[in-house]
This record gives structure tokens, C-alpha cells and sequence, in this order.
């Protein structure tokens, strides 16, 4: 088995990589994490990352102090800035350790973690786009965890698996109505007749940062609406393009799905490129703007 392999790794502001066996990440998967591009020396999408972050915390009723990690990252990246300009960093804050059992020690300190791995580039996903399978395993809905990055993962971890059994990096999602929320690992969007429809995420799935930035400024200055909907197969078959997106990949098109052999194929699209190349290029300006004090 191959080792894990991280540039670098913090722990509660100690360049370390141990964790307590009884922290509560490790236990229940209590906690929340964000995944980033590290890219130019920078997080160009930083404040939304936090922003959720943020927000699934207090979902979880986690005292995580911002400032704390705030200091913590703007330590971690400037150390980073000077191993790599182009890596993957994970953010993850548990709600630190206890005793066994669920309940919550109201005195327990949030452990952050805070972690950079290589990156690799998704220049031919993006270019080539790629296909998708169908996962039979419903996603589980609740308006509890609905639309937070929770650390408990293991929906996905079984349903990746499926996707590659399949014979697919990736697969779509539903619920147990069988309404489309997500792939295993990325938001979707259908083009249909000059509207972009997105799942809504009311009730399950991961609220996207990508997917945030699509909604809220790249749709508006390419003039085009998004509506976030409940979604059901037939809307995936009947769309003229359909692309997903998350925060590592970007924006990256999907040639075809396979629904138990039945293949929906689709047409390359003016409109994913506009959004794909607009995306990239806003990434790209911040980066230029925003270095890592700025950021942090």
C-alpha cells in the first residue's frame, strides 16, 4: 500500500501530522473540510471556501474561531509558498477530542488540520470532457447536513466505487425519489433550450463553491439564467449539454451518460465553453490579485 503523500501538514499551528485517536473527526466524522486550489502561490476562491466552511460549523455547532484559523492558514501558506506554486490544500476542523460516546463536550477545542498534496491537472478533462455512469445506490436526503462539506464521507467513498466498477471516473447521484443531486464528487448542470437547471440541494448533497461562482457571477455576465430545480433523469437525457464542476477541475463537459446501457450522447456547446474558459480566467485574475497575505 502506498504512502500518503503531503507536502505539508499542520496540526493546531504545529507543522506536524498527528492526530489524536480520540478526536472526534477520527470517530464520528465530526467535523467539516474544504478542499483548494493552490495555484500562483494563491487561493483565489478562499472567501467562499471559508464562507462555507464557516457556515457548516455553525450547522454543527462547532466554536471554530476564524481569526484563530485564519492565523493558522496565513502561517501554513507562507511556509507552502516556499516548497510549490501549485498544489492541493485541504482544510479540516473537527470538533476536537472527547470521551467515548456521542455527546458533545461543550469544552472541547476544535482541532484544525491543515494539509498540501501535489496537484495534478485537469487540462484534458476539461478539453476532452468526459463520460458518465448511473449509481444505484440512492444519496441519503436531510436538512440537517444538506449542502455542507461534513467530514463523513462514506456515502461517497461507496458510491465512487460504483462509478469505477462501472468502468467510470465518475457517476450521477440520486435520492431515494431518484431526483439527481450531484456525481459522486461534483455538482451537475443541464443546458436546456437557452436555461442552465442545477439540482436543488435542499435536502442532499454538496453545495459547491464552483457552482457558487457559476450562479452567482458567471451566469449574470455571460447573460445567461440559471435555475436551481428539482432535476430528474429525464431532464439529464433531454438536455443539450450537461457539465459538472468542482473546485480542483473547474468546469468539465460530459460527452455522454450511460443509464444501465441506454447512452445519452452530447454535442460540444458554446455555452459550457463561455462558462468553462469564464471561469478559468477568474480564477486566474485572482490569483493575480490576491496574494497570500491578501487572502489569509
Amino acid at each position: 500500500m502506498s504512502e500518503p503523500h503531503s507536502l505539508l501538514t499542520s496540526v493546531n499551528g504545529e507543522f506536524d501530522d498527528q492526530v489524536s485517536v480520540f478526536d472526534r473527526g477520527f470517530s464520528f466524522g465530526d467535523g467539516v473540510f474544504e478542499t483548494l486550489r493552490w495555484q500562483q502561490s494563491s487561493l483565489p476562491l478562499l472567501n467562499l471556501h471559508l464562507e462555507r466552511l464557516e457556515l457548516g460549523c455553525q450547522r454543527l455547532s462547532i466554536p471554530i474561531s476564524m481569526t484563530r484559523l485564519n492565523g493558522e492558514l496565513l502561517a501554513f501558506l507562507t511556509q507552502l509558498s516556499g516548497l510549490t506554486d501549485s498544489a492541493v490544500v485541504k482544510i479540516q476542523v473537527t470538533r476536537g477530542e472527547s470521551s467515548r460516546g456521542y455527546s458533545i463536550d461543550p469544552e472541547a477545542f476544535p482541532t484544525i488540520v491543515l494539509s498540501a498534496f501535489p496537484f495534478s491537472d485537469f487540462d484534458k478533462e476539461r478539453e476532452q470532457g468526459i463520460a458518465l455512469g448511473l449509481c444505484r445506490q440512492p444519496i441519503s436526503s436531510g436538512l440537517m447536513l444538506a449542502g455542507i462539506k461534513h467530514l463523513n464521507r462514506l456515502e461517497n467513498v461507496l458510491l465512487k466505487q460504483e462509478a469505477h466498477e462501472q468502468g467510470y471516473k465518475d457517476a450521477l447521484v440520486c435520492d431515494s425519489d431518484g431526483h439527481v443531486i450531484e456525481t459522486t464528487s461534483a455538482n451537475i448542470f443541464m443546458v436546456c433550450d437557452g436555461i442552465i437547471k442545477t439540482p436543488s440541494l435542499q435536502r442532499a448533497g454538496v453545495s459547491g463553491v464552483i457552482r457558487r461562482l457559476i450562479i452567482d457571477e458567471i451566469a449574470h455576465k455571460l447573460d445567461v439564467s440559471v435555475e436551481e430545480a428539482v432535476c430528474s433523469l429525464s431532464d439529464v437525457c433531454s438536455a443539450e449539454a450537461v457539465f459538472i464542476s468542482n473546485s480542483l477541475m473547474g468546469v468539465v463537459p460530459i460527452t455522454h451518460v450511460d443509464l444501465d446501457g441506454q447512452i445519452f450522447e452530447y454535442k460540444a456547446s458554446s455555452t459550457v465553453a463561455s462558462i468553462q474558459n469564464l471561469v478559468e480566467q477568474t480564477i486566474a485574475d485572482r490569483c493575480i490579485s490576491d496574494g497570500v497575505e491578501a487572502e489569509a
